[in-house]
C-alpha cells in the first residue's frame, strides 16, 4: 500500500482524512481532463397544484438525507395537489436514498398529497424498486423513453 504524507493509518488503512473532492459532494471523473461531476442534484418545477422535482445522479448516504429534507420542504409548500418525483435520471440509489423516497411517500399520505414517482420502465431505478419490494408502494408513472 502506498502511504500518503500527512494521513494517519490504522491497521493498514487510511483513517480520519477525507479528500476535499469527497467532502464537497463532488467526485472526480476520468472524463476528459479530470472534469468534476456532481454526484446528485435536484430541482423543482412549480405549476398550480403540481410540483415536479427532477432528481439526477446518485442518491446515496451523502445525498439521501438532503434529498429527503428537500422533498419534505416541497410537500410543505404544496399543501395539496400532486408532487411528481422524476427519477429517470437517477443512476444509483442505496438504502439511504430509498429511505428518502419512502419517507416522502409517508409524509405525502399524511398531508393528503398525491405522490407520483416517474421512472423509466425497465430502467435501473425501476428494477431497484422492484427488488427492494417497494414498487407497489408508489404510484408509478412511466417516462417516455428517448
Amino acid at each position: 500500500m502506498r502511504r500518503v504524507p500527512g494521513e494517519r493509518y490504522f491497521r493498514g488503512r487510511r483513517s480520519g482524512v477525507v479528500p476535499p473532492h469527497r467532502r464537497a459532494g463532488v467526485r472526480r471523473c476520468v472524463r476528459g481532463r479530470g472534469d468534476r461531476v456532481e454526484l446528485s442534484s435536484w430541482y423543482a418545477e412549480h405549476a398550480p397544484g403540481r410540483t415536479t422535482v427532477v432528481v439526477t445522479g446518485e442518491v446515496d448516504l451523502e445525498s439521501g438525507p438532503r434529498l429527503r429534507e428537500s422533498l419534505a420542504s416541497e410537500l410543505a409548500q404544496l399543501h395539496s395537489g400532486e408532487l411528481v418525483v422524476d427519477a429517470t435520471g437517477v443512476t444509483f440509489c442505496d438504502s439511504s436514498g430509498l429511505q428518502a423516497f419512502v419517507a416522502t411517500h409517508r409524509r405525502a399520505g399524511l398531508l393528503g398529497t398525491r405522490l407520483v414517482l416517474r421512472v423509466t420502465p425497465g430502467g435501473r431505478f425501476a428494477r431497484f424498486l422492484e427488488l427492494a419490494g417497494v414498487s407497489e408502494l408508489f404510484e408509478i408513472e412511466a417516462a417516455a423513453r428517448g
